[in-house]
């Protein structure tokens, strides 16, 4: 079994990556009223399996059972950071990941990423109950002007290093 290191007060540093599951967290939310923190933070589970299926070099699991909005945030959250679900994110790791260790610090840097939502998840659905992390999070995204109002699915692709020749791009 993976760990994956804390990065609780280092959410600054992992913006990018946080913002983009908890978009489509609050776009699910705001699609089906009925999903709740247990619901999501099933999702970040199922999601964490198929990082550490990554990293491990295994083929990523089934699951059966799930309800379909389950499976529909799943499929959203990992389209924000796995090429195996985003054709665009794909493309961009074509071009960006120069090694396979680059590979291993996306994944590792997403499984960490997830542990800390999981995290954030538990707390807020144990403080204001059933919806308390959806409301939570989209809350927090409208106050910062990051409530998604369609259904994009923006997607972060990192790596151990920005190769040569692309350090404008990320400026």
């Amino acid at each position: 079994m993976v760990q994956f290191p804390s990065i609780k007060g280092e959410e600054e540093v992992y913006f990018q990556h946080l913002s983009g599951v908890e978009q489509q967290i609050a776009y699910m939310a705001s699609k089906y009223d009925r999903i709740s923190g247990e619901d999501v933070d099933l999702a970040l589970a199922v999601c964490g399996l198929n990082v550490e299926a990554a990293l491990e070099g295994r083929e990523r699991p089934e699951f059966v059972g799930l309800s379909p909005e389950v499976a529909e945030l799943i499929n959203r959250c990992m389209s924000t950071f796995d090429p195996a679900y985003n054709q665009e994110a794909a493309e961009a790791a074509k071009l960006l990941w120069q090694d396979p260790e680059d590979e291993q610090v996306h994944y590792r840097t997403m499984g960490s990423v997830l542990r800390r939502l999981s995290d954030s998840c538990q707390l807020w659905t144990k403080k204001g109950g059933r919806n308390g992390y959806t409301r939570f999070i989209s809350s927090f995204l409208r106050e910062t002007n990051m409530m998604p109002d369609n259904d994009r699915i923006y997607f972060t692709i990192g790596g151990k290093r920005i190769p040569p020749g692309l350090e404008k791009a990320s400026e």
